[in-house]
């Protein structure tokens, strides 16, 4: 038997027309809806038609072709139950121009063409064109391919089935419902089942199997496993590695298909087990001269085979290509970001804005966005981790650019003490590919929501003189917590600059300065995530009641937002009610002074009557990550 070359696929489920180009390993990834498994369900489906047809008996090749008609319940598999669903627009036609149709190229230039349309009296019509190739797909003895699903276990018994049952079953797709049998089956073949230990002990080198069923008194098949040849246990006591790498050994070893197809076979499996996987399909493929076509959405399975396997990347049933000059780890990456599922959802012509952050909960973003003149129509605001590294950034920005060129992409990152050296080489970074940066003024993104204006539009039943002092009794009482976030992070920069060959972290320095600075200007240096929640307790106890803080007030308008929506919205500029410094942070004078002291009153400059600006900047003269190393944890 030939692999195939290439496979072609029309009107199948939402899979118009696709060409692949197959090697011997090929890994299918893509977003959700992307196509993945309706290529491999399409293949299975073709070679099913083709067995189907032979079983009845109906075949009679007319020299290279032959047609045929029968009841769809007669398949040995299909997808879904309906199968006058699968075609293209969801129905089944009976006009030849529009029926299903999958077409296999051979390595050695054989082709055959599977098509199926809708016959009459609620049969289907089949046609098979292509001899040579189309009787190799025919074969229930040694199938042309074999279909496993992702492995989350097995059942406690398995009654016995004849060994014509079984390979049925296998044909149908439902490989899995049968592992006793298979290996009671590979047992009884010497060479077949020494393979397959081989194969086995290559993975676990210390596990061994037996496989027991008296005909004449049993039911059941007794299969077990054991370790070091101790203890006998039952096969479905073993963890899910064990089985999906017995399944796939046995099959093979067994039936010795052409083609293996294999959809997410990296369920539930821990990463350290999705790369022993990748080594028995590496293994699989290369010493038993078997293709094999998997899907997947894991990082650790493309790390583990993307250097041995032909990557194909769908999208809305289309083959996606790299940017012009990315290289394949761009797959890698997106994967990393958790980007990969985005990508169809950009292209959909929707957006205008991409907005990336690290935050898990992007809602104080969201809000700020929404204050600064965002229409949330128009905005899409995900969560990806990594993606303020300077390198992903500019990755993930070029791949949008290149997919959706519509659309605008904006990194927000958390200041996070940075020093404005650091803030700047950043933002010149990212702009130079015209990603918009946008770095909070303060600490973090909940530090524009510390803003006794913005707090007193959400609790009007609240003085705003007593928003002023909950805002300062929650300065107060944070102080320890906020300079803890100070030397965490200055003591996590400075490890870094100790690793790239400066000098060891001063311990003692850092503390001192952490304090020094958040003394001198407590609003512009609190840990904002920690001060918020400070407040909401104090307000809480105020209320009675949860207070609701993410409301898009006009106090959360942030100037360095509005212009970036300007740049692309001449029509919906967003101007802020002050002239305020970019990298400021606007605060009620009540709501700051919390030490009374001409220190504490330094750092304050008049903006309005009842209100300062307070710039939000670190000391340049201490260490800060370079822009590479990308944000602290949070």
């Amino acid at each position: 038997m030939g692999h195939l070359s290439k496979v072609e696929i029309r009107r199948f489920k939402r899979l118009e027309h696709l060409i692949i180009d197959l090697d011997q390993t090929n890994v299918l990834i893509g977003a959700n809806n992307a196509g993945k498994s309706s290529v491999l369900q399409a293949i299975h489906f073709a070679v099913s038609v083709a067995q189907t047809a032979k079983l009845l008996g109906g075949v009679s090749w007319r020299r290279n072709s032959y047609e045929l008609s029968f009841n769809p319940s007669q398949l040995l598999y299909s997808p879904v139950a309906d199968v006058m669903a699968l075609a293209s627009g969801g129905t089944l036609v009976e006009d030849a121009n529009r029926r299903v149709e999958i077409v296999f190229h051979s390595a050695d230039n054989r082709t055959t063409t599977v098509a199926v349309r809708r016959g009459r009296n609620r049969n289907i019509g089949v046609s098979i064109e292509g001899r040579s190739l189309g009787e190799e797909l025919q074969n229930l003895t040694r199938p042309f391919s074999v279909y496993a699903p992702g492995l989350a276990g097995i059942a406690r018994e398995e009654y016995y089935m004849s060994p014509g049952r079984v390979r049925r079953i296998v044909a149908r797709g439902d490989a899995n419902l049968v592992l006793r049998n298979v290996l009671l089956m590979l047992q009884g073949h010497e060479a077949a089942w020494s393979e397959f230990c081989d194969d086995l002990t290559d993975i676990f080198p210390r596990l061994s199997f037996k496989v027991t069923f008296e005909e004449s008194t049993e039911e059941h098949i007794d299969a077990r496993y054991s370790v070091d040849g101790a203890v006998d246990l039952p096969i479905d006591s073993a963890g899910t590695s064990i089985l999906q790498a017995t399944q796939l050994l046995a099959y093979v070893a067994l039936f010795r298909p052409t083609v293996f197809i294999l959809d997410e076979p990296d369920s539930h499996l821990h990463p350290d087990n999705q790369r022993a996987l990748c080594k028995v399909v590496t293994k699989i493929a290369k010493k038993r001269n078997v293709q094999v076509i998997l899907s997947t959405h894991s990082r650790h399975m493309i790390d583990g085979l993307r250097r041995k396997a032909k990557v194909v990347w769908l999208s809305r049933g289309s083959i996606v290509e790299p940017p012009e000059g990315e290289s394949a780890d761009l797959t890698a990456l997106l994967l990393d970001l958790g980007a990969l599922d985005s990508v169809d959802y950009f292209t959909d012509g929707e957006l205008r804005f991409v907005v990336a952050t690290e935050d898990e909960n992007p809602s104080y973003l969201q809000e700020l966005l929404w204050a600064s003149g965002f229409v949330r129509d128009e905005v899409e605001v995900v969560s990806y981790t990594g993606c303020t590294k300077v390198e992903s950034a500019i990755v993930l920005g070029r791949f949008l650019h290149d997919k959706a060129p519509n659309v605008h992409m904006v990194v927000h990152r958390d200041r996070d003490y940075l020093t404005d050296a650091n803030v700047s080489d950043f933002k010149g970074a990212l702009s130079k590919h015209n990603i918009f940066p946008f770095v909070t003024a303060g600490s973090d993104i909940e530090c524009y929501f510390v803003n006794a204006d913005h707090l007193h539009h959400c609790c009007q039943s609240i003085s705003r003189q007593e928003i002023d002092q909950i805002v300062a009794q929650a300065l107060n009482e944070t102080r320890p917590k906020s300079i803890g976030a100070i030397v965490n992070l200055r003591t996590e920069q400075a490890f870094r600059h100790r690793n790239k060959g400066g000098d060891a972290p001063n311990h003692g320095r850092i503390s001192t300065e952490a304090h020094a600075e958040y003394d001198a200007n407590p609003p512009a240096m609190m840990r904002g995530k920690v001060v918020l929640k400070k407040v909401r307790q104090l307000l809480q106890q105020r209320l009675g009641s949860n207070p609701r803080f993410l409301v898009a007030s006009e106090y959360l308008c942030v100037k360095e937002l509005s212009d970036i929506l300007q740049k692309q919205h001449s029509d919906t500029v967003a101007d802020p009610d002050q002239d305020v410094l970019p990298g400021s942070m606007v605060f009620d004078t009540q709501s700051i002074d919390i030490r009374g002291s001409a220190e504490g009153e330094a750092a304050i400059h008049d903006a309005s009557p009842g209100h300062v600006v307070v710039q939000a900047t670190s000391p340049n003269d201490g260490e800060s990550p370079s822009i590479e190393d990308g944000a602290p944890d949070r």
